[in-house]
């Protein structure tokens, strides 16, 4: 089963209506569609390390889990070896599951081979990005060994796409177009716009602003790998995936071969490798695949 929610969390308004008790708190399920007396958004590392034991004991009653877990963190922070420990026996203590950290992006090569798309040799630039964070990916698709990892925030994710890029172009044309990021990710999936009086159709200013975020984007990654390896050859990869939210927004012309996955990659990965139920907790959604 594969389920995303919001990465919000809400107290319950009435304590008939929680589902759990935790931290001296009653909490609603997740995705409830309830006010709740409370809401919780997360926004950094500690609010992601602080809130994992709650979504899995949440996602467990509501979907079922494994005794063991695959979760995941940002792949910049997976390098940490002491934020994963920290991580690992947070979840332990609070769950009593144990769980297995993997870095987000990473395990997206086996969902993409579980599928055909790619073969297990050679190396691949995962891009898994969402709508504030990208992770970045350099892995041998042999010993699934990242070689190269950063994660970006607010730099090169559907944020940045939709209103640096897309609605640069839109304004120039349209008058008075709304800077709002709802409408702007409904006209850029539709290539067109309807203000009431005119609608207009925005392929053109979809494509010029997807050309020059996909152009930025794989320039600034291939500037940090060369800045990272010192001989060049240790930087050249086979493919080019994107998967995550951002999978849905562009398409990248390369000599690479390019492989398209979707927001549900680097989960179905995850689980794969584990053989068990697997968390991708983003700062956006939390995807799961339960077992």
């Amino acid at each position: 089963m594969e389920l995303k929610f919001p990465s919000i969390f809400k107290v319950a308004p009435r304590p008939e209506d929680a589902v759990l008790e935790w931290e001296g708190k009653k909490w609603l399920s997740l995705g409830s569609q309830e006010v709740g007396a409370g809401k919780n958004i997360v926004y950094s590392l500690n609010d992601l390390i602080y809130y994992y034991p709650l979504t899995i004991s949440l996602l467990d009653k509501q979907v079922g889990l494994t005794d063991t877990v695959a979760v995941s963190l940002p792949a910049g922070d997976y390098l940490n070896t002491e934020i994963v420990k920290q991580l690992g026996r947070r979840i332990k203590d609070h769950t009593g599951k144990k769980a297995v950290v993997m870095p987000q992006g990473t395990m997206a090569v086996l969902d993409l081979y579980d599928k055909g798309h790619i073969q297990l040799n050679g190396k691949a630039l995962i891009i898994d990005g969402g709508f504030n964070t990208v992770n970045v990916i350099l892995i041998d698709l042999q010993t699934l060994k990242p070689l190269f990892t950063r994660t970006y925030a607010n730099q090169i994710g559907i944020r940045n796409l939709i209103a640096d890029y897309f609605y640069r172009e839109i304004s120039k044309r349209v008058y008075g177009y709304p800077l709002d990021l709802q409408r702007l990710k409904m006209d850029f999936l539709a290539g067109k716009t309807d203000l009431g009086i005119t609608e207009y159709d925005l392929e053109v200013e979809k494509n010029t602003a997807l050309e020059r975020f996909v152009s930025d984007m794989i320039n600034k990654i291939a500037g940090e790998l060369q800045i990272y390896f010192s001989n060049i050859e240790d930087a050249r990869y086979d493919y080019v995936a994107v998967v995550g939210g951002l999978s849905y927004y562009v398409d990248i012309q390369t000599n690479k071969k390019f492989v398209r996955g979707d927001e549900f990659s680097t989960v179905r990965g995850m689980a794969l490798q584990a053989e068990a139920s697997a968390i991708d907790f983003g700062f956006g959604d939390i995807k799961v695949v339960s077992k």
